[in-house]
């Protein structure tokens, strides 16, 4: 008998026995994601991907919205970003999809895979709105991206070389 471990190495023989391993933790992986994603933009260097890039993504405000849900202002929420409230939607979508490979449900699959591409049309939608319109929250900053000061210290470089 093995006392140093609690549990059993099973071998794995197969992808497919991997890839049901990785189904059953999606869910706890996608919420780890998330809360490693809350830390850091609220803790350290804000959204990564303004940070990296300069433009805000398609959720930019989805943060704030649900903080302003929480303390129960209902127009701020809406006013960060307007489709805050798609998040479960977005959730039970993915939900949907995952559902059908367990049961072979072609209708549950595509109301899942339909929910996720409406939500993701509406998301992309509403971001090029929001740019358009010249929304406060999604004010693009090139200079401060970490993109534009990495071209800077490369063009620094080579100039002198």
């Amino acid at each position: 008998m093995n006392k140093g471990r609690l549990w059993k190495a099973k071998e794995i023989k197969s992808g497919r026995e991997i890839w049901q391993i990785f189904k059953k933790s999606r869910w706890c992986s996608l919420l780890l994601i998330l809360a490693g994603y809350t830390l850091v933009s609220g803790f350290t260097i804000g959204c990564p991907i303004r940070y990296i890039t300069g433009f805000s993504c398609p959720g930019c405000g989805m943060t704030r919205a649900f903080w302003s849900l929480f303390h129960g202002n209902i127009q701020a929420a809406f006013s960060y970003h307007p489709l805050f409230f798609l998040v479960p939607v977005l959730f039970y979508s993915i939900y949907q999809v995952e559902e059908k490979e367990k049961n072979s449900s072609r209708l549950r699959f595509m109301e899942g895979k339909g929910l996720l591409f409406l939500c993701i049309i509406l998301f992309f939608s509403v971001w090029i709105f929001r740019m358009i319109k010249g929304d406060s929250i999604l004010v693009p900053d090139f200079e401060k991206s970490l993109i534009y000061s990495i071209k800077n210290v490369v063009i620094k470089v080579m100039e002198m070389l």
